[in-house]
């Protein structure tokens, strides 16, 4: 597992070396006198940049999910560590005209690692923006419960929907998108399952397309360390 963890962090700083001079070369090219039909490869060639960068970016959350300690862990409060999550969609949420009701009063705080509670939190709100409906605005509800030593976060929105009997078995898979009308990486849902499963947690998914969807998290409290 180190050697392959080290292997695939000198790959991403060699892509990322020869995709910064890509992109550069792409972006001194807009300055120059191009004919339409070569622009038009142009804008081929930028756009397969930015998917690649996505990737590369989306590996290396993986990577960073994977070495995250639980020496690292402590105590923190749901509410305020979704509030971190939400100040990084607050304005396409307002732009949208969307609506984000959150109830944490079932967990004051959690013995957790925040950097896995954030990217839960962060991946399940993009989630949700991502694959609203075009038909009406936005409004997801958030819901946070406590039984025993687990945390239950519940998302629900009225989005597009996931026809779950054809993606149900791709759902959590890595680099899977459900709708080609959207931009991002799908590593999202593989994400979350992989941290919740991690410590005897588990995610579960009731959906119906052109209806919403609902993503319950169940994660467990880790012990504080000595």
């Amino acid at each position: 597992y180190q050697d392959m963890q080290q292997f695939t962090f000198a790959l991403a700083h060699d892509l990322k070396n020869s995709l910064t001079k890509l992109k550069l070369s792409l972006t001194l090219l807009k300055e120059e006198e191009i004919p339409p039909s070569i622009n038009n490869y142009i804008q081929i060639i930028h756009r397969s940049a930015d998917r690649l960068e996505t990737i590369m970016l989306s590996l290396n959350k993986i990577i960073e999910v994977g070495d995250s300690s639980p020496h690292v862990v402590k105590n923190i409060s749901p509410a305020l560590v979704f509030s971190d999550a939400y100040d990084e969609f607050s304005d396409t949420i307002e732009m949208n005209e969307a609506f984000v009701n959150t109830d944490f009063t079932g967990i004051g705080e959690l013995n957790y690692i925040e950097v896995y509670l954030k990217s839960i939190f962060t991946n399940l709100l993009s989630n949700a923006i991502k694959y609203s409906s075009p038909e009406r605005p936005l409004y997801l509800t958030i819901l946070a419960t406590q039984k025993e030593d687990k945390a239950i976060f519940t998302f629900t929105d009225n989005g597009q929907g996931i026809d779950l009997e054809k993606f149900g078995n791709k759902l959590f898979l890595p680099f899977t998108r459900f709708s080609s009308n959207t931009d991002g990486s799908g590593v999202g849902l593989y994400l979350i399952k992989n941290i919740a499963e991690r410590n005897g947690g588990s995610i579960e998914v009731e959906s119906t397309p052109g209806k919403g969807s609902s993503f319950t998290v169940t994660i467990r409290e880790y012990k504080l360390p000595v």
